[in-house]
Order: structure tokens, then sequence, then C-alpha cells
């Protein structure tokens, strides 16, 4: 997973020893591959929730064609990789003295003003999370209702009739599961990217570097969770 292997190593050492160690270049290359793969897994889910609605509200509507969803593929990587540009843009390593007469190298904002990278955060928290949490959740949402209130054909046999009802519930469970992992997991790093915009001051908090990269680990743990959920409810 590219997350994995580009962006938790180099925000643990960053985020533990409070310097770049790292080769330069890694400084702006690193956030954007994290950024765009991010993007990428999310607007992703995204399609497959729609893709999803579909095939349960209209099952008998043709399935989409190969070259729809390589259209779909290319426009989810191309919207990515340039709401992940700004990164490699704003990114640079400095050396900034922590003791006098020592310095060290750090990797921070050079590029964009204050208010550039607000807004650009704000956009993130839009594009990233609430936009792809409303149409997750509103899908979900009327896949579950469709599903729970569905009748099955022909006559009633009770074995039967109990046995899809089970499999609805466990369906919509899993949908619900879903959902609010996603929710969770990326609120708290949502929530401190703006926070730390808005008031800088938080990054001098005393261990703020360890609930940054514990933020920011559990909003990319999300990436592994749902082939297990799938696993477990299909």
């Amino acid at each position: 997973d590219v997350l994995g292997v580009v962006g938790i190593p180099k925000q643990f050492q960053a985020a533990l020893l409070q310097r770049w160690n790292l080769p330069y270049f890694m400084c702006a290359f690193c956030p954007f591959v994290q950024v765009l793969s991010v993007n990428v897994s999310v607007f992703t889910l995204t399609a497959i929730a729609v893709d999803r609605h579909r095939a349960i509200l209209n099952p008998l509507s043709a399935s989409p064609s190969k070259l729809c969803a390589k259209i779909v593929i290319a426009c989810i990587w191309l919207v990515s990789g340039a709401l992940a540009a700004p990164m490699a843009v704003a990114l640079r390593v400095t050396l900034i003295e922590y003791t006098r007469g020592r310095y060290k190298p750090f990797c921070h904002n050079v590029t964009l003003s204050d208010d550039a990278m607000l807004s650009y955060r704000v956009v993130l928290l839009v594009l990233q999370y609430l936009t792809p949490l409303c149409i997750i959740s509103c899908v979900y949402i009327r896949m579950a209702l469709t599903l729970w209130g569905s009748k099955t054909p022909g006559n009633a046999q009770t074995t039967r009739d109990a046995t899809l009802m089970k499999n609805k519930k466990k369906v919509i469970k899993m949908l619900v599961i879903v959902v609010a992992l996603f929710a969770l997991c990326w609120l708290p790093l949502q929530t401190y990217n703006v926070l730390q915009d808005i008031f800088p001051e938080i990054n001098g908090y005393r261990y703020i570097n360890i609930i940054w990269f514990c933020c920011d680990w559990l909003a990319m743990s999300n990436s592994c969770y749902n082939p297990f959920i799938y696993g477990i409810y299909n």
C-alpha cells in the first residue's frame, strides 16, 4: 500500500524527532503522494458506493461499460493529483535554530501564505471528507431502506424469508459500519489540519506531535478496514 510505504514512515520519524532526516526532495514528494493516495482511495470508495446504489435500486439497468469505468478511474486520478499538487508546491526543507547556534532541518510550508494554506485545508476538508461522507451516507441509507423494505417474490416461506431477512440485516450492518468507520477515522485529522492553520500556537503544545501522529495514523488505517468488513459480512 502506497500509504504504508511512503506516508507513515515519513510521518513517524518527523513526528518523533521533530526534524527532517530524509532526503530533502521527499519533504514535498511524500505529502504529495500521501494526499494523492488518500484522494484516490476516498473517491474510489465513493464511486463504488454510487455503483452499488445503482445496482440495488435499478438491478435491471445495464452495467457500466469498461470504457465508462476507465473514464471514471482516469478522472479520479486527475482530480486527486490536482488536489494534491499544492503540497508539492508548498513544502520545503529549511534550517531552523532550536538552540543557540544549532540548527536542524525542518519540513514545513514555505511557498504558500498562511491564508492560502488555510484555504487549501478547507478545500481538502470539503472535497476529501465532507462531500464523500455525504454522498456515501446518502446512497447507503437509500440502499439500506430499499433492502429493508423489499419483499421476497413468490409465496411466503417462513424459513426462506427468515434467511433473506437475516442476510439483509447483515448487509445493512455492513453499510453502517463502513460509513461510521470512514467518518470516525478521518474526523480527528481533518479537524487538526484546519485548527493548526487557524490557531498555529497549538503546534507548540507538549506532545502535540504525538497527537498529530495518532490522528494521522488513524486516518491512514481506514484503508485497511474495509476488506475485512466486506469479507466478514459478505
